[in-house]
């Protein structure tokens, strides 16, 4: 933090939080109806509830992750040090 501070003020904190908020939110909009649609699938399969809801858990994980992967990139290159040198989610996306 200190370091973003000292290259591009206090504003550099901020750099980023639309890439965030696009990516939280995609990403648990996904996780959950992954989520739920898998669940409901593997308990015709598996008389287990703990199991089915581990696999299904895990696979929404796996699907939120995979989906958010771009976003998140950008996300990061935001909040680094270079992040000076995009104007924006747009930009840094190019």
């Amino acid at each position: 933090m200190y370091e973003i501070v000292k290259v591009n003020g206090l504003g550099g904190l901020y750099k980023g939080y639309t890439a965030t908020l696009f990516k939280q939110s995609s990403n648990q909009g996904i996780r959950f109806l992954v989520y739920t649609d898998t669940a409901k699938f593997l308990q015709n399969y598996i008389s287990t509830k703990v199991l089915s809801d581990l696999l299904a858990g895990g696979f929404a994980g796996f699907c939120s992750v995979m989906a958010n992967n771009p976003i998140d990139v950008i996300k990061t290159r935001m909040q680094g040090v270079d992040a000076a040198k995009y104007s924006g989610f747009m930009d840094c996306g190019r």
